[in-house]
């Protein structure tokens, strides 16, 4: 029985943003992570036994990757949104790869327009399924946000 799954993140973010959001979810990733710009990647499903092509970055699966019965996969949609296509993931992971991704992105965008502007980021911490960042915005720019 296959337990694949697809979803849409409402993201428009790079590639490279893309790649850096899974690297902090899961460290070990970033030295099987494969990206093209031209969406030339394939992953493979265990459960056809049939590759799928178009995909811009894939993570293979692996005991090296924990991830199981297949390979994850993301591609861009006409939209510019990113569109994912997996099977088993890390059990931390289990049902909530597109959240865990979208809420990554999130927090590394608050990072950064945090120190674009000089503010100061007094709390980054995720406590269970919650990413808490504080930042902390001088009263003088507090009208700017």
């Amino acid at each position: 029985m296959s337990h694949w799954q697809t979803g849409k993140l409402k993201l428009n973010c790079s590639i490279a943003v893309l790649r850096r959001a899974l690297i902090n979810i899961i460290p070990k990733w970033e030295k099987y992570i494969k990206t093209d710009e031209a969406s030339k990647l394939t992953i493979f499903n265990s459960y056809t036994h049939q590759n799928e092509g178009g995909y811009s970055l894939t993570i293979p699966q692996g005991s090296e990757t924990g991830i199981s019965y297949g390979d994850v996969g993301f591609k861009k949609n006409a939209q510019g949104e990113w569109e994912i296509r997996y099977d088993a993931v890390p059990y931390e992971l289990r049902g909530n790869l597109p959240g865990r991704v979208a809420q990554e992105v999130g927090a590394m965008k608050a990072r950064a327009v945090a120190t674009v502007r000089g503010f100061t980021v007094v709390q980054d911490e995720k406590k269970g399924n919650d990413h808490i960042i504080r930042i902390r915005v001088p009263a003088t720019q507090a009208h700017q946000i």
